[in-house]
C-alpha cells in the first residue's frame, strides 16, 4: 500500500560495529538473531511535499516526548508506523485505506535516552537504536491457532490477521482481499436495515421481503449466501445492488438472525427486527425500515406502487427528502398543543412558522408541527408558557435571561406588544467579596457574590469603597460577578477647590508637606482631623464642606443594575496601603535558574493577585524573571528564578502586583555558574533494584543550590551536606516494556540541581535475601546472626537497621555479604503476639 508520493528509498548495508564501536551495550541481542550484516532501509524521502495530506497522528507530546524517528512496517493491506521519541519511547500507528489510529500506548525502550534511529529489516524485524543500545521491538509471536476472529484480533503481531474464507488466523501470504489485520482490532461486521411488514402478517402467514445489507470493512465477496432460522439449511444467494447486497426472504412479524455464508461456513451474523406498518407514523421511521413514505396520504407502505401518485413517495435511500417545512407543502400544516390543533402558515421568506390563535396552557407544555396529522420529522418541540406562572421577581428575571418574553412589573408579565414598558429591578443583596483585600492601587481580580446582582448584557456597576470596579463580567447569572478593583489611592488633592484663606494651617504639624492642600474645599467630615496638633486654632474651619466622597475614604460596596442601586454594605473589602519590600533570601541563583527566593515585606502577599517579579542590573536592560511560586503570608511570597545567559550581579528587585502597584528594593543579587557534578565513585555506583539506598554525589558549587531531587522521587529531596557533597537516595530500577534476551543492569537517571539537570549512572543488583531464623531463645549479651545473600552488594553497613518487635533495636556489630550479627536490646521488646518476636531488616 503506497502511503507517500514519489518515495526514494536508500538501501544501506550496516554491520553492527558501525553502531557499537563506542559503547559497551549489554542490551544487544544475540549475533545470530538477524541484525548483524542485515540489509536496512534508510529514511523515507520524497520530492513532493506531504504537508497537505491527511495527518496520521497528532497528539499531545508532553508525556511521551517529541517524535524524532519513524520506521514503516508495510503489508499489502496495511502498514504499521513505529515512532521513536526524545524520551526513549516507541509508539505504533496503524494506517490502512480507512484511516489511521494509535496502537496502545508509548512504551519504554531505554529510559530517558532519545531514539536515534529505527530500521526495518525484511519487513519483519524492527530495530530501535538509542545512545548505547539496540533493541528489536517487533512483535513476532506466532499467529494463534484454532481460535475465533475475536481471539485473532488480540494478536500484536502485525503480520497476523483473520482469513475470512479460511476462518483461520494466519499471515496474508497470498495477498487476498478477504483478510483483516489483527492490529486493526475489528472483525467483519454487517450493516442491515430493519424491515416493515403488513399488519396482518404473522409467522404463520409470511410474505416475501428483500433484506439489504453491506459489510464493514467494505470487502467485496464473489459468492455470498443468506441463511436464517425460518429457512432451515437452505442457502439464498445474495445479489449485489450498488453498495448493498440483497436477499429475498420469506418473513413473519418476529425478529430473526441473518447469517451470511461463504463456501467455508458462516462468516458473520446479525439480528434484524420486524415492524408493522402502523408503527411507522413519520417519514423517517418509515424509510429507515426499508419502507416508502406516501407524501399526499401521509402513510407508510412497503412498495412504492402503493402510493397514489407515480412520484409522490419517498424511498429508503431518500431520507433527506422527508417532509420538511416548505412553502409548497403547507396546506396541511398545523400546530399541535395538548392534543389541540391550530392553523399555521409560513411567514414571508420561509424563516418562521406562525401558529394562530393558540390558547395558552395553565402550565408549561410542548408544541410541535404536524403535516396532515403526522409530526414533521425536522420540527423541534417548542415550549409554550405563561409569564404569570413565574411568581417571584427573581424567577421572572431569570426566565427573561433564558430568552422567555417576560419581565417584572410588579408581577411577571409578557413583554410582547409593549407589555411591561417600565420593568422593575429585584432587590439587590451583596454577600461577600473574594479576595477580601488588595493593594490600594487596585487591579486585583475579585469575585462578588450576592443575589440579583446582574445578568449578561445588563448594565452593571460595582463600587468598592468609593472606587469603581472595571471590566465587570457575569460569572453566574444573578449570583456571581467578577471585576478588577479600581484605584483607591488618594491622589489629586491639589485639584480640590480651596483652603487658601484658612489662618494658621501652615503651623499644623505634618500638614506642610501635603501636596496641593491649599486648594481643598472642606475637611469637616474627615475622621480624626481634630486631633492634629494646632488645628483648633485655625480660623474658619467650621465652614468647610466635608470630603466624604473622596475615593478611598468611604467604606462600603454598592452594585447598580440597569440604574437600580443597592444599599452600601460595609466591611466586605479592604484596600491595603504602605506596601514595602524589605528583604529576600537567598541572594544568588545558578545560571540555569530554579532557585526558590523568599521575598519579605509589608502587605505584599495577596492570594489570587498577579505578580510580575524581576531582578535587574542598574541599567534595567538586563533582567531575570522570577516566577511566583506561592504566597506564604501577608508579609512574604516565594518565586522561582528564571534562566540567565551568563553570570551577573543584579542590583535591584522590581515587583509589580496586579499591574498597578510597583515596588522596588535596591539590593545585590548574584547569578553564579552552574554546579560541577562528578561521576559517582565506585562505592556509590552499585545499588539494590528496590532503590532507597543512599549515595553521595560529589562536585562543586552545591551551596548555591536550593533543592536537589532525583528523577521520579517526588516525596523526598536530597540533602545538601556541603558545597562539595550531596546525599541522595537511589531511585528504583525501571523495568523496560520490551522483552530481551539480555538486560542491562546499568541505568541512567537524572538529578536536578534546581533547574540544572545532569545524568548519573548506577549498576543495579538484585535485592538481598535472608534465611528464616531458627527457633531460638534470645537473652542478654546473646548475639543474633541473620544469614542471607548479596547483603553488601548494593548497600553499606550504615544503610541497614534491624528492629525487633515493635520498639526494639538490634545493634549491628558485624556484617558480611552473607550474614549480619547484631546485639538485641536488654529488655524484652513489645510484641502483639505472646511468644513469637518478629525481626525486621531494613535497607
Amino acid at each position: 500500500m503506497n502511503m507517500l508520493p514519489t518515495l526514494q528509498i536508500t538501501q544501506i548495508n550496516v554491520p553492527i560495529e558501525a553502531f557499537y564501536s563506542k559503547y559497551s551495550c549489554p542490551e544487544l541481542t544475540d549475533t545470530n538473531d538477524g541484525f548483524c550484516n542485515s540489509v536496512f532501509f534508510g529514511s523515507v524521502e520524497g520530492t513532493l511535499p506531504i504537508t497537505e495530506d491527511t495527518a496520521v497522528y497528532s497528539k499531545d507530546i508532553s508525556k511521551v516526548g517529541a517524535i524524532v524517528k519513524l520506521g514503516v512496517l508495510g503489508f499489502s493491506t496495511h502498514s504499521v508506523i513505529f515512532t521513536g521519541t526524545m524520551t526513549g519511547r516507541i509508539g505504533k500507528i496503524l494506517v490502512d485505506d480507512r484511516g489511521s489510529k494509535p496502537l496502545g500506548t508509548f512504551e519504554i525502550v531505554q529510559h530517558s535516552f532519545p531514539v536515534l534511529d529505527i530500521k526495518v529489516n525484511n519487513n519483519e524485524d524492527v530495530y530501535v537504536m538509542t545512545e548505547n543500545c539496540i533493541v528489536n521491538v517487533a512483535d513476532k509471536d506466532p499467529c494463534p491457532n484454532k481460535v475465533t476472529c475475536q481471539d485473532c484480533m488480540k494478536s500484536k503481531n502485525p503480520a497476523c490477521g483473520w482469513d475470512i474464507p479460511a476462518a483461520s488466523c494466519q499471515p496474508n501470504v497470498d495477498n487476498v482481499t478477504e483478510w483483516l489485520p489483527s492490529v486493526g482490532g475489528q472483525c467483519l461486521q454487517i450493516e442491515a436495515k430493519d424491515l416493515l411488514i403488513h399488519d396482518d402478517s404473522r409467522n404463520s402467514y409470511r410474505e416475501e421481503r428483500a433484506v439489504k445489507f453491506k459489510f464493514d470493512p467494505d470487502i467485496k465477496f464473489d459468492n455470498v449466501f443468506c441463511q436464517y432460522e425460518y429457512g432451515g439449511d437452505r442457502l439464498i444467494q445474495a445479489i449485489q445492488v450498488n453498495e448493498y447486497y440483497e436477499c429475498s426472504l420469506s418473513l413473519g412479524d418476529e425478529p430473526f438472525t441473518l447469517h451470511l455464508v461463504l463456501t467455508g461456513g458462516v462468516i458473520v451474523s446479525t439480528k434484524i427486527n420486524m415492524y408493522k406498518l402502523s408503527s411507522a407514523d413519520s417519514c423517517q421511521d418509515c424509510v429507515r425500515t426499508s419502507g416508502f413514505w406516501c407524501v399526499k396520504s401521509v402513510s407508510c407502505v412497503i412498495e412504492c406502487e402503493d402510493c397514489a401518485g407515480e412520484f409522490d413517495f419517498i424511498g429508503p435511500d431518500m431520507e433527506n427528502e422527508c417532509p420538511m417545512i416548505k412553502r409548497n407543502r403547507t396546506e396541511y400544516l398545523k400546530c399541535s398543543l395538548n392534543g389541540d390543533k391550530y392553523d399555521a402558515y409560513l411567514e414571508t421568506g420561509n424563516s418562521h412558522v406562525i401558529c394562530q390563535n393558540v390558547k395558552a396552557p395553565n402550565a408549561h407544555a410542548k408544541m410541535y408541527l404536524q403535516y396532515n396529522n403526522s409530526k414533521i420529522d425536522n420540527s423541534t418541540d417548542i415550549e409554550v408558557y405563561r409569564c404569570d406562572n413565574f411568581a417571584s421577581c427573581e424567577e421572572c428575571k431569570y426566565q427573561k435571561h433564558q430568552n422567555y418574553q417576560c419581565d417584572w412589573c410588579g408581577s411577571c408579565v409578557t413583554t410582547l406588544n409593549g407589555g411591561c414598558s417600565t420593568p422593575e429591578s429585584c432587590p439587590i443583596s451583596i454577600y461577600r467579596i473574594v479576595p477580601s483585600f488588595g493593594p490600594e492601587n487596585g487591579g486585583t481580580l475579585v469575585n462578588v457574590s450576592g443575589k440579583n446582582i446582574g445578568y449578561p448584557n445588563d448594565n452593571i456597576t460595582v463600587i468598592i469603597n468609593g472606587a469603581k470596579c472595571i471590566n465587570v463580567n457575569v460569572i453566574e447569572a444573578s449570583t456571581v460577578l467578577s471585576c478588577y478593583s479600581g484605584s483607591a489611592n488618594i491622589v489629586g488633592l491639589s485639584n480640590i477647590v480651596g483652603l487658601s484663606n484658612i489662618v494658621g494651617l501652615s503651623n499644623i504639624v505634618g500638614l506642610s508637606n501635603i501636596v496641593g492642600l491649599s486648594n481643598i474645599v472642606g475637611l469637616s467630615n474627615i475622621v480624626g482631623l481634630s486631633n492634629i496638633v494646632g488645628l483648633s486654632n485655625i480660623v474658619g474651619l467650621s465652614n468647610i464642606v466635608g470630603l466624604s466622597n473622596i475615593v478611598g475614604l468611604s467604606n462600603g460596596v454598592t452594585i447598580s443594575v440597569n440604574g437600580f442601586s443597592s444599599s452600601p454594605v460595609e466591611n466586605l473589602y479592604r484596600y491595603e496601603s504602605q506596601l514595602e519590600l524589605h528583604s529576600f533570601k537567598p541572594d544568588r541563583s545558578i545560571i540555569s535558574g530554579g532557585q526558590k527566593i523568599q521575598i519579605t515585606g509589608v502587605n505584599i502577599g495577596y492570594d489570587g493577585s498577579r505578580y510580575n517579579i524581576v531582578f535587574c542590573d542598574s541599567s534595567k536592560w538586563f533582567c531575570i524573571p522570577c516566577r511566583l511560586f506561592k504566597i506564604v503570608s501577608r508579609t512574604s511570597f516565594i518565586c522561582s528564578m528564571g534562566t540567565s545567559r551568563t553570570i551577573k550581579t543584579l542590583e535591584q528587585l522590581l515587583v509589580v502586583i496586579d499591574d498597578n502597584t510597583q515596588l522596588r528594593l535596591n539590593r545585590s543579587f548574584l547569578i553564579v555558574t552552574d554546579p560541577i557534578v562528578s561521576p559517582l565513585l565506585a562505592e556509590d555506583a552499585t545499588v539494590f533494584k528496590s532503590g532507597g539506598v543512599k549515595f553521595t554525589i560529589q562536585g562543586k558549587g552545591f551551596s548555591n543550590i536550593g533543592t536537589v531531587k532525583v528523577e521520579n522521587e517526588d516525596d523526598e529531596q536530597c540533602f545538601i551536606k556541603s558545597d562539595t557533597k550531596v546525599i541522595c537516595k537511589a531511585p528504583k530500577y525501571i523495568e523496560f516494556d520490551f522483552e530481551r534476551r539480555k538486560r542491562s543492569p546499568r541505568q541512567h537517571f537524572f538529578v536536578a540541581f534546581d533547574n540544572y539537570v545532569t545524568s548519573l549512572t548506577v549498576l543495579y543488583v538484585d535485592d538481598p535475601v535472608f534465611e528464616k531464623l531458627p527457633d531460638q531463645t534470645f537473652g542478654k549479651n546473646l548475639n543474633i546472626v541473620i544469614k542471607g545473600q548479596r547483603i553488601l552488594e548494593g548497600a553499606k553497613q550504615e544503610e541497614y537497621t534491624i528492629n525487633i518487635g515493635s520498639d526494639g533495636k538490634c545493634i549491628i556489630t558485624a556484617i558480611t555479604n552473607f550474614n549480619i550479627t547484631c546485639l538485641p536490646p536488654y529488655g524484652k521488646p513489645q510484641t502483639k503476639t505472646e511468644d513469637a518476636i518478629f525481626i525486621l531488616v531494613s535497607v
